[in-house]
């Protein structure tokens, strides 16, 4: 429910910074500085923070793959003890997310060059482990941050490609609602043929066809990285091409009408039925078919983003996910309102 409560506020700080002023009128110095400073904290939020799991992330990587590093935030401790023979630091420290019930802390083995890397251990520390002959004995390989402001969490098989993440789902979220804006353009102008709102309706089905593209080549490049190909033709790849060649025939019947009022009049009909199908090919025909893509129906869930599950989702990801949606949401509106009064004056100066 929390998750929802993220979303929605985004959303809603999104819409609401979008249409201020108004959709037609220029956005003031105000309004440019604040979708600047919002846009910022999101690259800022989703690039620069440390990827950090726990121990028994550690496990899990180490069951599966001796030779897996794994970055885990550990807290400060008093320092540890060296071995004269080994060469080696054994460092005590808490396990946050115990892995037994019984197991409260853990042994690491760090070299003294690492050991004052790390402060002796005595602050917040990023270190990159690896699991030894068991659960409790790690062996430090590398330091990464020291004091973190604060850490997106470790997914096994993502990693750091996860950060993608941010700027993947709010693009096709926002080619969705941009769609959605553009339907009910049309349907204002075929209940009133206002040139106006068929402005309005093309300027946001273009912005959306934007954002659809742009969710096309992060997925691709998450697919590549992810599934070893750029496309797989999983089910999700193709809707949103099929989705992007609907659009397509949108802007190819605007182009080939002259008859500005026929133009207006077929675009809003297409309009309806492009939202109507950027609603099933974006949400529901992947979720019928098995794919690769979470929230396939071979994964068991709606997904990280709209599953009801409690830890679909870590909470420091749906703040930043939030940020992203508004920022995006934001830029929607902008970029609408500036395709809308360009061609609204274009019109003025030729008539």
């Amino acid at each position: 429910m929390v998750k929802f409560l993220f979303i929605l506020t985004g959303l809603s700080l999104g819409i609401g910074l979008g249409i201020t002023p108004g959709i037609l009128k220029p956005k003031p110095i105000w309004w440019r500085i604040a979708f600047v400073l919002i846009m910022t904290l999101v690259v800022f939020c989703s690039l620069h923070p440390p990827i950090a799991g726990t121990f028994a992330d550690a496990v899990i990587a180490g069951r599966a793959n001796p030779d897996a590093l794994v970055p885990v935030h550990i807290a400060p401790t008093k320092g540890g003890t060296f071995d004269t023979q080994s060469k080696l630091w054994y460092v005590q420290v808490n396990d946050v997310q115990n892995v037994t019930e019984t197991r409260k802390t853990v042994l690491l083995l760090c070299n003294e060059t690492l050991y004052n890397q790390a402060g002796s251990f005595q602050q917040d520390l990023v270190v990159y482990v690896k699991r030894l002959d068991n659960d409790i004995t790690y062996s430090v390989e590398s330091v990464g941050i020291k004091n973190p402001m604060f850490t997106l969490p470790f997914i096994m098989g993502l990693e750091e490609r996860a950060r993608i993440m941010f700027f993947h789902v709010p693009a096709a979220w926002i080619a969705f609602i941009a769609y959605v804006v553009s339907m009910i353009y049309g349907m204002k102008y075929l209940r009133r043929p206002v040139m106006e709102y068929d402005v309005m309706s093309s300027s946001a089905a273009m912005a959306g066809t934007v954002f659809c593209i742009l969710a096309t080549i992060t997925g691709a490049v998450w697919a590549k990285f992810n599934w070893g190909k750029f496309w797989n033709w999983d089910p999700r790849q193709t809707s949103i091409f099929v989705l992007l060649l609907v659009y397509g025939a949108y802007f190819a019947l605007r182009s080939a009408i002259e008859n500005p009022a026929k133009r207006a009049r077929l675009s809003s009909v297409y309009s309806v039925l492009g939202c109507v199908a950027a609603l099933f090919f974006i949400y529901i025909i992947p979720r019928l078919y098995d794919g690769l893509h979470p929230g396939s129906k071979d994964s068991g869930n709606a997904g990280p983003v709209l599953s009801t599950a409690s830890d679909s989702l870590d909470t420091t990801k749906q703040i930043i996910l939030s940020l992203a949606l508004a920022a995006f949401t934001i830029l929607f509106y902008w970029i609408m309102s500036v395709s809308a009064r360009t061609r609204l004056a274009l019109s003025k100066v030729n008539s």
